[in-house]
C-alpha cells in the first residue's frame, strides 16, 4: 500500500493497483489517519479518459469540486460523464507520482502540466 497526499490540500490517503488497471484508494479520516471503513475505486476507464484529457490540452485545471467545478476543468468534464470529481483528488496525485505530468498550485486550484 503506497501512502500520497492530495495536491490542492495536502490529505494523505493510501491506494493500491489491482491487476495493474483498477486503483482502490483508502482516504485518511478525520484525523489524517489511515481507515479501511471506505474506500473508492478509480476504474481504468476514469484513468485513460482523464489522460487523454490532459495529453490533448497539454494543461488542464483540475477543478475537483463537487458542486460546480470551473467550465473546461477535469472535474466538469467528468460530471458529464456522470462520475464524481471527488475521484480526481486522488487520481491526479497519483498520476504526478507516476511521471505522467507535473502540477502547480494557485489559491485552491490545481493546474496540470502534462510532461
Amino acid at each position: 500500500m503506497k501512502r500520497f497526499t492530495t495536491l490542492a490540500e495536502g490529505k494523505p490517503f493510501e491506494f493500491f493497483t489491482i491487476c495493474t488497471e483498477e486503483i482502490l484508494v483508502y482516504p485518511c479520516d478525520e484525523m489524517g489517519e489511515p481507515q479501511r471503513r471506505e474506500a473508492l475505486v478509480i476504474t481504468p476507464f476514469l484513468v485513460q479518459f482523464v489522460k487523454e484529457r490532459i495529453s490533448a490540452a497539454r494543461h488542464m485545471e483540475v477543478g475537483a469540486s463537487r458542486g460546480k467545478p470551473p467550465i473546461g476543468s477535469l472535474g466538469a468534464h467528468l460530471k458529464e460523464q456522470g462520475v464524481s470529481p471527488r475521484n480526481l483528488d486522488y487520481l491526479c496525485a497519483i498520476l504526478v507520482e507516476q511521471g505522467f505530468c507535473t502540477f502547480a498550485k494557485g489559491g485552491k486550484g490545481v493546474r496540470l502540466f502534462l510532461k
